[in-house]
């Protein structure tokens, strides 16, 4: 599990490493989600000749106030100055954080950058453009092949060629964005995570509970047939979960009970809830006076 490590940056302050529950909300988010957890918006933003461009997309209009669109200007024109002046420093600075990768997904980094009032979730891919190509005449890295078919098409770059509306057969579906910022009101972020510490309950048919799944864990249904099939679950609240991705998939943990009870299914979680911090109060005596103490325990 990835543990939250500052990074104090001379050009970038409070940019640290995700922790593996933020890395959930570095992706695009339900509309039950976007909702609870203050999700504004998303840029995304693709190098060429050196230069980040970038485009946004919404998620909840009435939160993109003009003082956001400013600060998140800020805080990508601090960034643009080093860290993301190119993709080689971007992938300098992802390789010196090694913290950062995340879990099962290849070359692709984490960072947070809070300032007073919103939150910035980046998601750096470093390996999208470092693969090769074979060509009739050998493998080249697929930038150099770029570039070559570029130049035979009458083009001064890719980048030129990709303004002009062309991009090579194998790439026009596919999203090569290196940089991805997904922003939120950082007081409805935190909240909406702290709620999802609890994790998701399963119940059994009788409404007792039988287990916790962390928010984004794992959990398999075995069918009647013994077919089997596994969810990523994501906690919208304590009564609200989802199951796979899309907006049609939201469940109530009562109403989901009843159905698996009622198809003979068995539910099993395969990811283990983190350990919890418990908070107790003791209360001792000294000198004739009572002293009140909370301790937090974990496990």
């Amino acid at each position: 599990m990835k543990e939250r490590n500052d990074v104090r940056h001379c050009d970038v302050p409070l940019l640290h490493p995700t922790t593996s529950a933020e890395d959930l909300y570095a992706f695009p988010q339900s509309p039950n989600i976007t909702y609870s957890s203050g999700f504004i918006g998303c840029l995304k933003g693709e190098f060429e000749d050196n230069n980040l461009f970038t485009l946004w997309s919404d998620a909840a209009r009435h939160l993109k106030t003009d003082e956001f669109v400013s600060e998140m200007n800020s805080v990508l024109d601090t960034l643009k100055e080093k860290t993301l002046l190119n993709r080689k420093n971007m992938r300098s600075y992802c390789r010196s954080h090694s913290s950062a990768m995340m879990s099962g997904k290849e070359e692709q980094y984490g960072f947070r950058v809070d300032t007073d009032q919103y939150s910035y979730l980046f998601r750096l891919r470093v390996g999208a453009h470092d693969r090769e190509i074979k060509t009739n005449l050998g493998t080249m890295p697929i930038e150099d092949y770029r570039e070559l078919v570029a130049s035979q098409r009458g083009f001064d770059s890719y980048a030129d060629m990709r303004r002009q509306g062309y991009r090579l057969p194998s790439e026009r579906n596919e999203d090569l964005s290196d940089v991805y910022c997904y922003c939120y009101r950082k007081d409805m972020l935190d909240a909406h995570m702290r709620q999802a510490e609890r994790g998701i309950s399963f119940l059994d048919e009788h409404y007792e509970e039988r287990f916790r799944l962390p928010d984004g864990g794992r959990m398999r249904v075995t069918y009647a047939n013994d077919d089997r099939q596994d969810f990523v679950c994501r906690y919208v609240d304590d009564y609200h979960f989802e199951m796979g991705t899309g907006s049609d998939t939201c469940c109530h943990i009562n109403q989901f009970a009843e159905k698996m009870a009622q198809c003979g299914c068995l539910v099993e979680p395969l990811d283990k809830m983190p350990e919890q911090k418990k908070e107790e109060q003791i209360v001792f005596s000294c000198d004739g006076k009572n002293y009140f103490a909370e301790i937090e325990i974990w496990g």
